[in-house]
């Protein structure tokens, strides 16, 4: 958002109701990122213990798969 709030652009959202013109659009749409950060890392924290316990019961995933898929 700051390489476009130096150029001069906000940004206005009429269906959720926010624009950057305000603080108050600013502070909604940096919780949002935030939000969405803490999603993701949330995401790769699962799929990382995810494969950590697969591999602990002996289960990999295969280099290249078969030409049928399977």
């Amino acid at each position: 958002m700051e390489p476009c709030r130096a150029l001069g652009i906000d940004l206005y959202l009429q269906h959720q109701g926010f624009d950057t013109i305000k603080p108050s659009g600013r502070a909604m749409f940096q919780m949002c990122g935030v939000f969405a950060e803490f999603e993701c890392s949330i995401i790769r924290e699962r799929i990382v213990a995810g494969l950590v316990r697969a591999r602990s019961h002996g289960i990999f995933r295969p280099k290249h798969l078969s030409p049928t898929g399977a």
